[in-house]
């Protein structure tokens, strides 16, 4: 039998960790992350008890935008997949908010199938009218599995279904909305469509992570236009404004597709003015450079010259950035 005063130091702890998760901006995850290890077993200790499970519960779903930017997604969702089993059925919003998470974790690591398949089992939570704007956010997240998939078609559709019912008190759903689309409309080659999308999404994406990502879209459309000068100059904005501390990978992924586009723009045009980012670019031919953050396949392989670069072992998507030949 468990101790009641176990069950209290434990429920203390977790309430300690849920307000020092309470606001998680890059200043809070640097501080935060060197103890995610301790973050993992009181989360493994509180699903345990049935007196903490809910708890536990809270604290996981709060911590995803934590687990997301560092990249911590392969140790957390095995344990979003163990909370999904151990809260009890009702309430179903919080069981909801579970399956929502763990299909993106499941998303993120590119199990897209599986990641339907739970989305559409919390879709069969959503039966209120009131739930549109959780409805809504099962379409976006379904909208971003088909992207990553390349049912464009499916992709779009379930889009233009999320865009219909998301709210305005939610800008951040609407910003990634915009962005896949605009992602979906450059890989076809469908370049003003796209870009008017990646423009519309920054005036919902109000944090880092997601004005970067959009940004870094937006860059790699006018790179395929051939656009070196304006796609170098997104690449200097990313570089500026992200936190290489919290932001490992993106930052190096950004560094060394500037440097590949740098390199590879017409003579005279920006190659003087590499970084860092552009000398490792330049000289590391062949090196698969690490994948981006969160798991979006940022990362890139230089075969060669000329050689499209993209993230190993994934689809190419507009996620992968194109590394075109010398001109």
């Amino acid at each position: 039998m468990i101790s009641p005063s176990f069950v209290q130091g434990l429920q203390s702890y977790l309430a300690h960790w849920l307000a020092q998760t309470a606001v998680l901006d890059d200043d809070a995850i640097r501080q935060i992350n060197p103890d995610f290890p301790n973050l993992l077993r009181v989360v493994e200790l509180g699903l345990v008890l049935p007196e903490t499970q809910t708890q536990t519960a809270e604290l996981m779903l709060q911590c995803f935008f934590w687990v997301e930017q560092v990249g911590h997604v392969p140790q957390w969702q095995p344990w979003v997949a163990l909370a999904v089993q151990c809260v009890p059925a009702a309430p179903n919003r919080l069981r909801f908010r579970l399956l929502k998470q763990l299909a993106q974790l499941q998303r993120l690591q590119y199990q897209l199938d599986t990641a339907v398949a739970t989305l559409q089992e919390a879709e069969q939570l959503v039966y209120a009218p009131a739930d549109k704007p959780l409805l809504a956010e099962i379409h976006m997240n379904l909208c971003q599995v088909y992207h990553l998939k390349r049912d464009y078609r499916t992709a779009e559709a379930y889009g233009r279904l999320a865009l219909r019912h998301l709210p305005d008190n939610l800008p951040r759903l609407t910003a990634i909305t915009l962005r896949t689309l605009g992602f979906m409309a450059s890989e076809q080659g469908q370049y003003v469509q796209a870009e008017a999308y990646l423009q519309d999404s920054l005036n919902y994406a109000h944090l880092p992570q997601d004005r970067a990502l959009t940004l870094n879209g937006l860059a790699i459309t006018y790179q395929q236009q051939e656009q070196y000068d304006l796609a170098l100059a997104i690449y200097d904005e990313l570089l500026a404004m992200l936190d290489s501390a919290t932001h490992t990978h993106l930052f190096t992924d950004v560094q060394a597709t500037k440097g590949c586009v740098a390199q590879s723009g017409p003579p005279g045009s920006s190659r003087k003015r590499l970084s860092s980012g552009g000398s490792l670019a330049a000289t590391a031919v062949g090196v698969v450079f690490s994948e981006g953050v969160s798991g979006q396949p940022l990362g890139l392989r230089l075969a060669r010259p000329g050689a499209v670069c993209r993230r190993r072992s994934q689809p190419a998507s507009q996620y992968s950035t194109i590394c075109p030949g010398r001109r």
